[in-house]
């Protein structure tokens, strides 16, 4: 059997009224970390080797054909239950640089760089759209 995220609360919880509280539960990091780790036992995630490239670039023109359609950047919705997922991330001393790989138009960055004014941000994606749409 599959673990599927949690999507919804369980029957007979209340639903939570926060977007920040529904999200943190979507599902549990702890289970979905034991499905991927059973995953790999039995068949490990292929590897590249040295020098191979790692991006499917079919995928990568599917995403800079989707923002390109989608030129909204509120496409996806601001993520704004990252910093309450991440606390850490709010921690202004030292100042942090934050890495995303897949940023998107930013839908979890910029609420993240919105709550911590001395943060910094380096961020790539495979379409060049998203980029120009973010910066």
């Amino acid at each position: 059997m599959t673990h599927m995220p949690r999507l919804l609360p369980p029957a007979g919880e209340p639903k939570e009224t926060s977007s920040v509280a529904y999200h943190c539960n979507d599902f549990s990091w702890e289970s979905l970390r034991d499905s991927v780790l059973h995953q790999w036992s039995q068949q490990p995630p292929p590897c590249p080797s040295p020098g191979e490239a790692v991006s499917n670039a079919e995928d990568d023109n599917h995403w800079e054909i989707f923002h390109k359609q989608h030129q909204s950047t509120t496409f996806f919705k601001p993520r704004r239950y990252i910093t309450a997922a991440f606390p850490q991330l709010l921690n202004d001393q030292p100042a942090q640089h934050i890495i995303e790989l897949g940023a998107g138009t930013g839908s979890s960055i910029i609420p993240v760089l919105t709550s911590n004014s001395t943060a910094r941000a380096t961020v790539c994606d495979v379409s060049s759209t998203a980029l120009h749409l973010l910066l």
